[in-house]
């Protein structure tokens, strides 16, 4: 099946899994804005447990506004946060350096629309986890009424930003501060690639396990 998802920024490991496992991900991009998704945010781990990153958007009704006009707002310096976040996150990651100066780059640009963010993010993060995964935008909205005569995974809004769902499914992989607080689903993907960097891709075709499996089962 293909995956359908929201549009997300820098996803969670567990999504790329299932877009890899998929091969098609359509990014629905024909809805209104919905706060308290990974639209604009993203989880990472610190040494002090995970760090919720949000990049901030222009004030107004967006949950009532189509999603692809979503401005993002610049008065405050949210690029320099999550530059120096992540730095300090994963500086002494094993990949730190291969990856952080592109990623520092790419946030250094100035969107205007948090779309054009989160495509551009996406299309990154799949260049470095070296993914093949086809990306499509949908042209029309999928009602949930009509999944049942289609071939997509509809997991949007699945996953939420300030808490993992207690059925998700994840992907376990050596953590940074896995020794201090154990490990943690649920993380950006950028968790993934400063961790494993080059073995991403073994990772994300591991098969995908439930929080309550044996920890024989994670291995």
């Amino acid at each position: 099946m293909k995956l359908l998802t929201e549009s997300q920024l820098f996803p969670p490991v567990d999504v790329f899994a299932l877009g890899l496992q998929s091969g098609e991900w359509w990014i629905e991009v024909c809805e209104n804005y919905n706060k308290g998704s990974y639209r604009n945010k993203y989880r990472i781990m610190g040494a002090n447990g995970p760090v919720l990153l949000s990049v901030p958007l222009v004030k107004g009704k967006n949950s009532a506004m189509p999603i692809e006009d979503v401005l993002i707002s610049y008065d405050e310096n949210w690029q320099l946060q999550h530059i120096r976040t992540l730095k300090s996150a994963y500086g002494k990651s094993p990949f730190f350096e291969e990856y952080f100066s592109t990623i520092r780059e790419f946030l250094d640009k100035k969107f205007k629309y948090l779309l054009d963010l989160n495509q551009e993010a996406l299309q990154l993060m799949i260049q470095f986890a070296g993914v093949p995964i086809q990306i499509h935008q949908t042209v029309n909205y999928t009602f949930k009424d009509d999944l049942h005569t289609s071939d997509l995974l509809d997991k949007r809004d699945f996953y939420k930003a300030k808490k993992v769902q207690p059925d998700s499914h994840f992907i376990k992989y050596p953590q940074l501060f896995e020794d201090k607080h154990g490990f943690i689903p649920g993380l950006s993907i950028l968790d993934l690639l400063f961790c494993t960097g080059p073995e991403c891709i073994v990772y994300l075709r591991k098969e995908i396990t439930r929080p309550n499996d044996s920890p024989s089962s994670k291995e």
